[in-house]
């Protein structure tokens, strides 16, 4: 309506003129008669100005000018008005547009956040209940009200198949969410759906490593059935929705598709939205690769993945797959339970083949054994362990299971070929250089009764003996130790047999390229253990 507004407003401006000018060109058409001028033909106006111009052609000829003018000014309004009405159309469609853009960039920006965020506590869920980590306070699945709204706003962008699997997944968070707010401990259904859905959405060879960073991408995760899709929603999501361009044609073919910092993600052979054959990848902001994963016919067969474990970034494995997404050769990390390392080297056939370190549980700095496994088995190595109560150190080869060649340092309570407590060099699983126990007898009590051996053994007495004779003769010294040993092994002795039903008595014995010699008859030479499991019987 302002458009045509402007337009008589043009008209009023201009009537003056309007009524003036077929005048002017009436006078002019006169001075024109007396210069001898001929005759004037329009197609709308016949004027002879070869003969004098009476009053009433002055007339007939200012009403025909008139009319020649409203005429045009009519059809330049016409004109101005069909311009100014497309130029409305145009405005009224870019809003509408615009309008619809901002309707699916907002639902785009609230489904993305929220998906991110779920994702998130699923991934935490997955790590208390089944890794074992250590439970941290977090929130809780919160599904946004009106989802099913926001991705439908997201029809445009998305396929039909793509929107189905939203849902599917929506419909799981809900079930999940409400699971978590009313748990059934019995049933233990809200475990076995967090881990369905896990096995269900994250990549299959970081499920046991969930418990780690990532980065804090927790996208980085997702299989590559949901990384697509939810990269699809993150660039709706974004303000310029003319370049929601996430893949491309590399040159030789092969479809490819970046992540949010617009590194290659995956390349290869799609199927279906799906990569078939080619490889997954995640980079970091500054370049550094996290994972890379190799894909054939859908299904993971090798990669490498690093991460920060112990306040440094660590490969953790670098091996091949079976088709359950199961290790079976290569380089590979394993853990007790979360930030507890328990191997670290070559496996082969899933088993730890090859060079390799076993540590100790519940410290994954404490090195238990370093070297050579094959089938699962140490080989040969170095094994330290002075906490056990059975072998505390050895360097050497290993046989069934057991030490069988090298130097060795037992507890006094283990016993190996006949031998207690050695320390030396053995051959064959034999002592030959060194020093340790021999079996000297048992004590059995009758009013005692065994119970199922735990392996427990019991040692009377210390060693916090100090001497407090400062001014007694060196040569005396010795004799008074001595007497001190025998006393304290005595009284060590006494205590086990009053305590205990299963008393072992062992003797010192010193080796000698195979030849064992045994110390005297002497209660200074004796060690002396109990079995705990032995009680006293019920009156």
């Amino acid at each position: 309506m302002e458009k045509g507004y402007r337009v008589r407003d043009f008209i009023r401006k201009y009537l003056v003129w309007i009524l003036i000018c077929p005048v002017i060109l009436i006078s002019v058409l006169s001075l024109i008669v007396k210069w001898g001028a001929i005759n004037v033909n329009t197609s709308g106006l016949i004027i002879d100005i070869a003969t004098p111009i009476k009053l009433g052609d002055y007339v007939y000829y200012y009403i025909s000018v008139v009319g020649i003018e409203v005429t045009g000014l009519l059809s330049y309004a016409i004109w101005r008005a069909s311009m100014e009405s497309n130029k409305l159309w145009k405005d009224i469609s870019n809003k509408e547009e615009n309008k619809d853009k901002e309707i699916i960039r907002e639902s785009a920006l609230i489904v993305y956040y929220d998906l991110v965020s779920n994702i998130s506590i699923l991934k935490m869920l997955y790590s208390t209940q089944m890794l074992k980590t250590k439970a941290v306070e977090t929130n809780k699945l919160n599904i946004i009200s009106d989802w099913v709204k926001n991705i439908g706003n997201l029809r445009d962008i998305l396929t039909g198949k793509e929107i189905e699997i939203l849902f599917n997944l929506y419909n799981s968070f809900s079930l999940l969410s409400e699971l978590e707010r009313n748990p059934n401990d019995e049933s233990n259904e809200l475990k076995t759906l967090v881990k369905q859905l896990s096995k269900k959405i994250f990549i299959s060879v970081l499920l046991d490593h969930l418990w780690m960073d990532f980065n804090g991408a927790t996208e980085s995760i997702l299989n590559n059935k949901y990384y697509p899709i939810l990269r699809k929603i993150q660039l709706a999501s974004k303000i310029n929705l003319d370049n929601n361009e996430y893949s491309y044609n590399s040159e030789d073919g092969e479809l490819c598709v970046n992540q949010n910092n617009e590194m290659v993600k995956y390349r290869g052979e799609f199927i279906n939205g799906i990569i078939h054959n080619g490889t997954d990848e995640w980079h970091l902001d500054d370049g550094t690769l996290l994972y890379s994963l190799k894909c054939e016919n859908g299904k993971i067969i090798s990669g490498e993945y690093t991460n920060k474990f112990r306040e440094e970034s660590e490969l953790i494995f670098n091996c091949k797959f079976n088709g359950e997404g199961k290790q079976t050769e290569g380089y590979t990390t394993t853990f007790y339970s979360p930030n507890i390392m328990k191997y670290q080297g070559l496996i082969i056939d899933g088993k730890y083949s090859g060079q390799g370190k076993y540590y100790a549980n519940k410290n994954s700095l404490k090195l238990m054994f370093s070297g050579t496994f094959e089938k699962g088995k140490m080989l040969k190595g170095k094994y330290l362990n002075k906490s056990s109560k059975k072998i505390i150190y050895f360097k050497g080869e290993y046989f069934n299971k057991m030490p069988y060649s090298g130097n060795i340092e037992c507890s006094e309570f283990f016993e190996l070929d006949g031998t207690y407590g050695f320390k030396g060099m053995i051959k064959e699983g034999k002592p030959i250089d060194g020093s340790g126990y021999k079996f000297a007898q048992e004590i059995i009590d009758n009013e005692y009764v065994n119970e199922d051996y735990n392996g427990d053994t019991q040692v009377d007495g210390s060693d916090d003996y100090n001497d407090q004779y400062e001014n007694i003769p060196e040569e005396m010294q010795q004799e008074l130790n001595e007497n001190y040993e025998r006393e304290k092994n005595q009284n060590t002795f006494d205590d086990l047999k009053q305590n205990y039903g299963h008393v072992v008595e062992l003797i010192k014995a010193d080796w000698n390229h195979g030849d064992c010699t045994v110390y005297d008859d002497d209660i200074i030479n004796k060690k002396h253990f109990a079995y705990s499991n032995w009680k006293k019987k019920e009156v």
